[in-house]
């Protein structure tokens, strides 16, 4: 799965900042909190569990695909079921509660259809809006603003050169760019890659990345 990343040209400190030693981060009334986290489906009764009985806070981050959703062929199908949402709205109503997509704030905020009470973390955290006040968030990154023009750029050339590639489609998600290959015959498969590495290659704006980061961001999605 590869994105891109629109380049931040503000002086960065990476460098400085590994060389220190790494300290785990303080929270106040719970101490040191673990770099590495136990699954929570797999250790449900003695972590999760005992959390929400202790009646500490709790925030959950939810994904939408393939989690609220079955993964499906069409993106634009992967509607939320009537039950899932029941429970979702539950769930709300007890702890914080986000969902964090790549899709944009404003067609994950449609799908799901609850208005109060969830905070909406589109575009892989770009658009961040929703919530719990009665004035909702809406946060959106510098960055990831300024580069609209390059993502229409970007998304213009998926299109236009593989416009006769059968099951391929783009989806604009505002802040970021998902090209889907999924219902793509195999055999074609490797130009649709090819063809998005190229892209992002000459896009002088775009870098190439393997995850998601602080950045408008364009790539393969296999949904």
């Amino acid at each position: 799965h590869q994105r891109a990343e629109v380049k931040d040209k503000r002086p960065r400190l990476h460098a400085r900042r590994s060389a220190r030693p790494r300290r785990a981060p303080m929270v106040h009334g719970l101490g040191v909190i673990p770099t590495q986290l136990p699954n929570a489906l797999h250790t449900f009764d003695s972590h999760v569990g005992s959390l929400l009985s202790s009646g500490t806070p709790v925030c959950v981050f939810l994904d939408y695909d393939g989690t609220l959703t079955p993964i499906v062929s069409d993106p634009d199908a992967a509607l939320i079921p009537e039950g899932t949402r029941s429970t979702l709205a539950a769930l709300r109503d007890r702890h914080w509660t986000a969902l964090v997509t790549g899709r944009s704030s404003e067609k994950i905020h449609g799908f799901v259809g609850i208005e109060r009470g969830i905070y909406y973390a589109g575009s892989h955290g770009l658009h961040i809006s929703g919530g719990v006040d009665a004035e909702p968030l809406n946060i959106l990154h510098p960055v990831a603003v300024r580069a609209r023009s390059v993502l229409e750029r970007v998304r213009d050339e998926f299109l236009a050169r593989l416009v006769d590639v059968p099951g391929f489609s783009v989806e604009d998600n505002a802040l970021c760019i998902s090209a889907h290959y999924r219902q793509v015959p195999v055999e074609l498969q490797a130009r649709v890659q090819e063809t998005v590495d190229a892209v992002l290659h000459e896009v002088e704006e775009v870098s190439s990345s393997a995850a998601a980061a602080a950045g408008a961001a364009a790539g393969l999605s296999s949904i």
